[in-house]
């Protein structure tokens, strides 16, 4: 049995169909628990979840932002994500993009002293809990 081109195309034609609708389903019921969870959230909920850490390049002054607790003296809090998952796929790309950056700065000048003092690893996830404020509600992602 052959597989002509037309069926192929038919093919590829109902799978993006069915991606594209899951996709749409998929953002309406995150957008739908989270209009859900904001009306359950009356006084204010901890939420456990993943925290990507950036390490600091700079020095930075003596003033503190006590709102997000820090991982650790020199690593700020870059951002939520609720599953260890997500947090590990935007650390891979951001750690790869610094690597990639840092090594183009040695190629353009390796004779700099200070790019070897430069972190190679400057992106870590980590266990965090997350303050939602009443009225404020989370979805699946």
């Amino acid at each position: 049995m052959t597989v002509s081109r037309q069926s192929i195309f038919v093919a590829l034609k109902w799978l993006l169909l069915f991606l594209f609708v899951g996709a749409v389903a998929l953002a309406i019921l995150d957008q739908a628990l989270r209009a859900f969870r904001a009306l359950q959230n009356k006084e204010g909920t901890m939420v456990n979840g993943f925290a990507l850490y950036e390490k600091s390049l700079h020095s930075r002054s003596n003033v503190k932002n006590w709102s997000l607790p820090e991982k650790e003296a020199g690593w700020e809090f870059v951002e939520f994500y609720r599953h260890n998952l997500e947090c590990e796929f935007w650390r891979f790309r951001k750690q790869r993009d610094w690597e990639n950056e840092l090594g183009r700065k040695l190629r353009e000048r390796p004779e700099e002293k200070s790019l070897l003092q430069l972190p190679l690893v400057r992106y870590e996830c980590g266990p965090y809990r997350m303050l939602y404020p009443a009225g404020q509600g989370w979805g699946l992602f």
